[in-house]
């Protein structure tokens, strides 16, 4: 699924927390979550992001948000989907 930006709509994440997500392009240096979303938005290719937390260090890009049925728990991890809010409407 490609992400196609349109105007007014704002991205919208959908979180699952404890939740470790298979595969995944790690993004070096990339140490907060407000980095990781922005990361990803600025890649159209990008439909999730992985978080470690507390201390949230690490990111990864994943590439496909079809994961969600692969979702494992793993303490301290968050993973978070891309999906757009198109004037109010998901």
């Amino acid at each position: 699924m490609l992400f196609v930006y349109q105007a007014g709509c704002r991205p919208d994440w959908v979180t699952y927390t404890d939740s470790l997500a298979p595969g995944g392009e790690p993004q070096p240096g990339i140490l907060t979550s407000q980095a990781c979303e922005a990361s990803c938005l600025r890649n159209p290719q990008c439909e999730g992001i992985s978080l470690r937390l507390p201390g949230e260090d690490f990111c990864s890009h994943h590439f496909d948000a079809n994961v969600l049925p692969f979702l494992e728990p793993d303490a301290g991890v968050r993973f978070q989907y891309l999906q757009f809010d198109c004037q109010g409407k998901l």
